[in-house]
């Protein structure tokens, strides 16, 4: 999914990543979930999405986690309510 997001996103179909597959897995385990093919009828609320890790090894010390969501539609996000607003 890391490769195919360019196409799927962006549309182009050279798809030139910028890291190896090896330096990927090494440096930037990136996890990437496309949910742009869900069918918009089915959509009636909000969209929850929860992940839980599990590694065969302890996270180091200090390790921290980033989310990023693409979307079609402006909204604001207060992280210290939870408060979503679509503008």
């Amino acid at each position: 999914m890391y490769a195919e997001l360019q196409k799927s996103y962006y549309g182009c179909y050279m798809v030139t990543t910028l890291l190896t597959r090896s330096e990927f897995k090494t440096y930037a385990p990136i996890i990437v979930i496309d949910m742009s093919q869900q069918n918009d009828n089915l959509k009636t609320s909000t969209l929850d999405l929860g992940i839980e890790f599990e590694a065969d090894i302890e996270f180091p010390p200090f390790t921290s986690a980033y989310c990023l969501i693409l979307h079609d539609q402006i909204i604001t996000y207060n992280p210290f309510n939870g408060e979503v607003r679509v503008l």
